[in-house]
């Protein structure tokens, strides 16, 4: 076994139960815990390389768990995991890439009546930052890009639209960037690209996205806008949207997100958000730094590496 494989499953599974439980009064409040998940995720094969420290005995049965999982881990298994990550990193880089042609492929509007609603809707979200608009071909939704220099992609056919859509997804688009969407898309990527082999990984990357929209859909309302308009103006662009991870009405979660428009949320207190954030950053660091003493009265069975070692030896080093 691996440390890496055995550790990062350990509290990803952690993770799991505890944005569950968040998750069940607010999605939205839960979505810092799953973005720290995300970067622990990311930090936890350097946490590994910390010195140990050896606390009391564990059981037997965890202690041999843990001693299997020390072992040096067998090169196949390397090569396997590092075909996977290289295969999921190399999706990383189309995207980027993607994004290079949609900006090539782009045309920027500088002088429109449009420029002066996005300024508006700006100060609405209170976001003090430029946005560039751009108007892309072949693309049906509107979608945000952009970790350094925040970008705002439309379709050819928003000019089609009704000033209430157009500024509905203004809206919702610039909430992206409020929240840094795009760089936490990054970071969802690379930790689901460490750990390919993870199912609570890939859990935790697609509730990230779905979190993101529910918080920008709530944005939105919170604005002024009210919330059956939005919902229909939802359903109506997903109707032909593509599937895009900043886009807009993409249809995955469509319905999950239409339900929480509706939902009166449970506000937690900030102490108990806090705490849990505190429970998630300590249990990684646990599982990095501490382990179980050996127990000199209950001696551990041999490893297979043990035994070979011994098996080698020469008994008679002597001549």
């Amino acid at each position: 076994m691996n440390p890496l494989f055995f550790y990062a499953c350990i509290f990803s599974v952690l993770a799991y139960l505890t944005i569950g439980l968040v998750d069940r009064n607010n999605t939205i409040n839960s979505q810092g815990l799953t973005r720290l998940a995300l970067l622990m995720l990311i930090c936890l094969p350097a946490l590994l390389l910390l010195p140990k420290w050896h606390v009391a005995s564990a059981p037997a049965g965890l202690h041999r768990m843990i001693e299997a999982a020390e072992q040096s881990t067998p090169t196949w298994l390397w090569i396997f995991w590092l075909l996977g990550a290289l295969v999921c990193l190399i999706r990383v880089a189309i995207s980027l890439w993607q994004l290079h042609v949609w900006k090539k492929n782009s045309t920027e509007i500088t002088t429109s009546p449009l420029v002066s609603e996005v300024r508006s809707c700006r100060e609405k979200m209170n976001y003090p930052r430029g946005i560039a608009l751009r108007v892309l071909d072949n693309h049906k939704g509107p979608a945000a890009c952009g970790i350094l220099r925040p970008t705002i992609y439309l379709p050819r056919n928003w000019q089609n639209w009704t000033e209430e859509t157009l500024r509905a997804v203004l809206l919702h688009e610039i909430g992206h960037h409020v929240s840094r969407d795009p760089l936490w898309r990054m970071v969802s990527l690379i930790s689901t690209s460490i750990h390919w082999y993870n199912p609570f990984v890939c859990w935790l990357s697609s509730k990230q996205q779905l979190q993101s929209e529910i918080a920008c859909d709530d944005r939105v309302v919170r604005s002024g806008f009210h919330q059956d308009a939005y919902a229909n103006i939802l359903c109506d662009l997903a109707s032909h949207a593509p599937h895009s991870a900043m886009a807009m009405a993409s249809p995955g979660g469509l319905e999950t997100r239409v339900r929480q428009l509706g939902l009166k949320r449970t506000q937690p207190g900030r102490l108990w958000l806090t705490v849990f954030m505190f429970v998630l950053l300590l249990s990684a660091l646990v599982l990095a730094i501490l382990r179980p003493s050996h127990d000199p009265g209950m001696p551990l069975p041999p490893t297979p590496e043990d035994s070979r070692l011994r098996l080698q030896a020469d008994p008679f080093p002597g001549g």
